[in-house]
């Protein structure tokens, strides 16, 4: 599994925190992950969403 040169990030919350990879070019595109995945899963597609 590889995002390729996407850069990982983690935003600090209260009582949680939220992980997640960015990179592209594009607009702003947030993929939310169901329980009990992770960000992960989006690894196929994040190419071509970018």
């Amino acid at each position: 599994m590889s995002f390729g040169d996407y850069a990982p990030f983690r935003v600090p919350g209260a009582g949680a925190e939220i992980a997640g990879m960015k990179g592209g070019d594009g607009p702003p595109l947030l993929l939310l992950h169901g329980y009990p995945q992770t960000y992960e899963i989006w690894h196929k597609c994040a190419d071509e969403l970018a």
